[in-house]
């Protein structure tokens, strides 16, 4: 499934979710999101979260938004724009034109700030779990409470202009407006009229950014669907977007190992040091050693809860180490401080290393912690007869971890590990009611016989694991058959 960012440039005459069902029907995926609804009669830039990153959705609630929008003034409509209604008109004289000429900048000018705004009937606001606009389509009209938005800055775009509009000479003009969320520009062409004291409604809208994303870098309906057409997904982005400064490590995290588990504790101490988030960043497993559902489990009893994980792709292989720091690290994730082991690195051909971070997190003012690798010493007398053969250290690693499983030597992968190594096994059937076929895609020892141990019913029980051939069974003859005969699949840990 497709994840990731869209800067989407809507066009006219068709609603929010007009566009998002055309996305859906060009990509081929059904969950697609958007960040601030248009109108159908409203341009411009919405930006549409895929699959997975909708999640992310809330953390862009507090972005400033920036339009343009026509102001006409000369006539009002029941809709606030020029696609309702009109219910009041004016005809323009020297007098109320002087008026307008004199006092117009400085009636804009009282709009900027913190300032309150009753939303329009025709708005996606919800009052008592109603949407407004489905009121006003029965012609129910009900009293809005005033809501505190601010306006950081209006401009004007071009000059005042007369127009015919509806047989209506109007005048108009350009204004490109900065705001904060739950701004209805509508609201403000009309407030601003009656402040003048001459009708008004909105014209033409178009936003321009939302953020940091910008009209400038969006994509038509009609590019996204050329270019998906000839496998081009460079419309696509990334999307990790943080609503608050986080603490990051990032790493596969593939065997959750007590290294890991040192690294991810020191995560939680910086957090709470820096009074912010911890966010660990994390790729999906190969399943060999444990699953991504063992991890991501692993993870949440260790006390995390916002955790991003993301296939390993060619995209991520080829990401330079500069790009990912600048527009993930920073931009998206917000990281004030890294966590990381020493001999992490990032980006392609792993460019983004220990002395790359060194530098690029002083230059940005993040703290940067540095994990030194654990090892197990190896005179230490449960793993010497298992390890006769290597007078140095051991290194705790992934990769170790993997050797030492398909060795059997789960005294040392134990250690590693801190906890009992242990797979999930499809019970294939049982013959001769003493002999239990297994199979897995997980990572398994080199044959031999092993020590094992299991849970049914929360009972505990021990036995013997035989690895012969390609073969997986346990042979017993122990009463515990009757209740694996129930059982699709079986959790086994091997014991030292």
């Amino acid at each position: 499934m497709l994840n990731g960012l869209i800067n989407l440039n809507k066009n006219k005459n068709i609603t929010s979710f007009g566009i998002i069902r055309k996305l859906q029907k060009i990509l081929g995926i059904k969950k697609i999101g958007h960040i601030g609804t248009l109108d159908p009669n409203a341009t411009g830039l919405l930006v549409c979260l895929l699959g997975d990153s909708c999640k992310f959705a809330s953390n862009f609630d507090d972005l400033n938004k920036t339009y343009i929008t026509e102001l006409i003034l000369g006539f009002s409509t029941d809709s606030l724009d020029i696609t309702g209604s009109i219910s009041n008109k004016i005809q323009f004289n020297k007098k109320n034109l002087k008026y307008l000429l004199l006092n117009f900048d400085k009636v804009l000018s009282s709009f900027i700030g913190n300032i309150k705004q009753v939303p329009p009937m025709l708005s996606a606001k919800k009052v008592n779990g109603k949407k407004l606009y489905e009121l006003a389509r029965k012609n129910i009209k009900i009293n809005r409470k005033a809501c505190n938005i601010n306006i950081y800055s209006i401009t004007k775009k071009s000059d005042f202009k007369i127009k015919l509009i509806n047989n209506i000479p109007v005048i108009c003009i350009d204004l490109e407006v900065c705001c904060s969320k739950g701004t209805y520009i509508r609201s403000l062409c009309d407030d601003i009229g009656n402040k003048l004291n001459i009708p008004s409604c909105m014209g033409n809208l178009k936003r321009i950014s939302i953020g940091n994303f910008n009209i400038k870098n969006s994509y038509t309906l009609e590019k996204i669907e050329k270019l998906y057409k000839n496998n081009d997904l460079k419309f696509i982005e990334h999307c990790f977007y943080q609503k608050e400064n986080t603490a990051l490590s990032i790493g596969k995290f593939e065997a959750m190992h007590i290294g890991h588990v040192k690294i991810l504790n020191e995560l939680k101490n910086q957090s709470k040091k820096f009074n912010i988030s911890p966010l660990v960043f994390t790729f999906y497993n190969n399943d060999s050693i444990s699953t991504n559902a063992e991890k991501y489990s692993r993870l949440t009893n260790m006390g995390f809860k916002n955790i991003i994980t993301e296939k390993l792709d060619n995209n991520f292989k080829n990401m330079t180490a500069d790009y990912f720091f600048n527009e993930i690290i920073i931009k998206q994730l917000k990281t004030k401080c890294i966590v990381c082991g020493s001999d992490f690195s990032f980006g392609k051909d792993k460019k983004g290393n220990i002395d790359f971070l060194i530098e690029n997190c002083k230059l940005n003012k993040i703290e940067l912690i540095i994990i030194n690798k654990l090892s197990i010493n190896s005179k230490t007398e449960d793993i010497e007869e298992y390890n006769k053969n290597n007078k140095n250290d051991i290194i705790i690693s992934s990769s170790n971890i993997k050797k030492y499983i398909l060795d059997g030597n789960f005294n040392i992968v134990n250690i590693m590990l801190g906890r009992n190594y242990n797979i999930n096994f499809n019970i294939k059937n049982i013959s001769n009611d003493n002999i239990i076929n297994l199979s897995t895609n997980r990572l398994i020892p080199k044959d031999g016989i092993y020590n094992i141990y299991f849970y049914i019913n929360k009972s505990y029980y021990e036995d013997k694991l035989h690895i012969m051939d390609s073969k997986i069974f346990i042979k017993s003859s122990i009463e515990y058959i009757s209740y694996i005969k129930n059982l699709t699949s079986i959790k086994l840990y091997f014991k030292n």
